[in-house]
């Protein structure tokens, strides 16, 4: 169990500076996490570097193995009383009950955290900075349309914008938007 603490650094995703934190990661230690004001949780989705062992060029799901089980072994903490480190369920789709079960519960998150979308990464790709067709992001009120076969639950809908026509035009121009705020 690895005892000693030092500070992280935490960014942007546009590369600016947010916030400092206590933590028993071990040095140069690069995590892609999200994270959440409303519980001060740092979800963590995915693992770049660990004790510096590049595992970008490993794919998905070597690098998830590897992000659980270091967290497990080494009981992998904040040192602050309020924010919370804490790895993002995964859900495998070659098990369609998995998945059904994942779009069906709700409240997504049981510490409160509001969910804004679903993150699907193609299991043998490896870490790609940057847009890829390998990763695509959803609203949950898109996943109906764009996977047709599965369900969410019905108060996903209610998350729909009044002027929603479909996902590539709401996806446009969500990424309009962001450009513009760059």
């Amino acid at each position: 169990e690895r005892q000693s603490s030092h500070t992280c650094e935490a960014y942007y995703k546009n590369g600016m500076h947010f916030f400092d934190i206590k933590t028993n990661l071990p040095h140069d230690t690069i995590l892609d996490c999200v994270f959440w004001k409303g519980t001060k949780t740092i979800y963590v989705l995915d693992v770049l570097m660990y004790a510096g062992r590049d595992l970008v060029n490993c794919d998905t799901e070597f690098r998830r193995f590897w992000l659980k089980s270091k967290f497990a072994e080494e009981k992998l903490q904040t040192y602050s009383q309020e924010i919370k480190l804490k790895i993002i369920d995964d859900y495998d789709f070659s098990n369609s009950h998995v998945v059904y079960e994942c779009f069906q519960k709700y409240p997504t998150f049981d510490d409160g955290a509001l969910l804004d979308g679903f993150l699907f990464y193609h299991k043998k790709s490896s870490y790609t900075f940057g847009t890829t067709p390998l990763v695509l992001w959803l609203f949950s009120f898109m996943i109906e349309e764009v996977l047709t076969m599965f369900r969410v639950h019905p108060k996903h809908h209610y998350e729909k914008p009044l002027k929603y026509t479909n996902y590539l035009d709401y996806i446009n121009e969500f990424n309009e938007k962001m450009k513009s705020k760059k």
